[in-house]
């Protein structure tokens, strides 16, 4: 989760306003030679700490010296119906 991997490109105007929305809450990854910007503020939507998948993420791509961030797509239903059950077991606190 290494903020310096987008060091080169902190001041692109896609990053910034990512950071924005983001609020400051976020970490970068890398996904197959993919630099992924991932919003923290919203966790993520799995248990497994090998291959984390944010609830937001999004791809920043760099073409002709110009770079854009397309977010991806919704993860499994599935898998955040049975978070939320977790979630909601926690905030109980059972």
């Amino acid at each position: 989760m290494q903020k310096e991997w987008i060091a080169p490109i902190e001041e692109e105007p896609v990053i910034q306003q990512l950071k924005r929305i983001s609020e400051g809450w976020y970490c970068i990854t890398k996904k197959e030679n993919q630099l992924l910007f991932n919003d923290l503020r919203f966790g993520v939507m799995n248990a497994d700490s090998t291959d984390f998948q944010f609830s937001f993420s999004y791809a920043i791509k760099e073409q002709n010296g110009l770079y854009s961030a397309s977010e991806l797509p919704n993860k499994n239903r599935a898998q955040a119906e049975k978070l939320l059950k977790k979630l909601w077991v926690r905030m109980w606190g059972n």
